[in-house]
C-alpha cells in the first residue's frame, strides 16, 4: 500500500481506521488535535488499537514522553533522528504487536 500521509490528526485517524497501516508515525505537536490525544483515540478504537504508534518529535520534555507512554505509544523518538538506527527502531515497533 505504500506510505499514507495526513497533515492533521483527524484525517490521519480516519486513514488508520480505513487502511489499517503496519505503523503510525506522528508528532506530539500538530495543528488542531495534538498527537497524544490522537494516539489515545487510536488506542481506544478496536479497529486501530493494535497498530504500533511511534511519536517523532522535537520535544525533549519528560512530560510529553510520559504522556505518550501513558496512552500506549510504542516509541518516542526525538529529532534529529539517527538514520543509522531509525529503521531498526521502526522494525522493533512493528514486531511488538500482533498484526
Amino acid at each position: 500500500a505504500g506510505v499514507l500521509e495526513a497533515d492533521r490528526a483527524v484525517p490521519g485517524i480516519q486513514i488508520a481506521v480505513e487502511s489499517h497501516p503496519d505503523l503510525i508515525l506522528m508528532d506530539v505537536h500538530m495543528p488542531g488535535m495534538d498527537g497524544i490525544t490522537a494516539a489515545r483515540l487510536l488506542r481506544e478504537n478496536p479497529m486501530t488499537r493494535q497498530i504500533p504508534i511511534v511519536m517523532i518529535t522535537a520535544s525533549i520534555l519528560d512530560e510529553d514522553r510520559g504522556r505518550a507512554e501513558a496512552v500506549g505509544c510504542d516509541a518516542y523518538l526525538v529529532k534529529p533522528l539517527d538514520p543509522d538506527t531509525f529503521g531498526e527502531q521502526l522494525a522493533r515497533c512493528i514486531g511488538m504487536r500482533p498484526l
